[in-house]
């Protein structure tokens, strides 16, 4: 199982290199139309960001700890001072589905 999972991280690592390839290369980006004008081949464009999009997503299929999206967690947390029977009352409170006070 270590192989496989070995495989699949080096299978993601291939997938990136391959990002930055498609991404650095411009070729056939820009046309020359009969007028001899230079144009944007938004086609190649969008297939190329298409290639890249791809890549990155399965990347972030195989190896979601290196290339997956990073989710931020924020939560309020409130510290007061309670004394103990305070505390024990509160934890029977929430043991019994009472204690949403927030």
């Amino acid at each position: 199982m270590q192989q496989y999972a070995r495989a699949r991280e080096i299978q993601a690592e291939l997938l990136a290199e391959e990002i930055i390839e498609i991404a650095d290369d411009s070729s056939g980006d820009v046309i020359v139309d009969d007028d001899g004008k230079e144009q944007t081949n938004h086609e190649r464009v969008a297939r190329s960001r298409l290639r890249v999009d791809a890549r990155k997503w399965y990347a972030s299929k195989l190896a979601p700890k290196r290339y997956g999206d990073r989710i931020q967690h924020d939560q309020k947390i409130t510290i007061t001072d309670l004394t103990d029977d305070e505390i024990d009352k509160r934890i029977k409170e929430l043991s019994n589905g009472q204690g949403a006070e927030n």
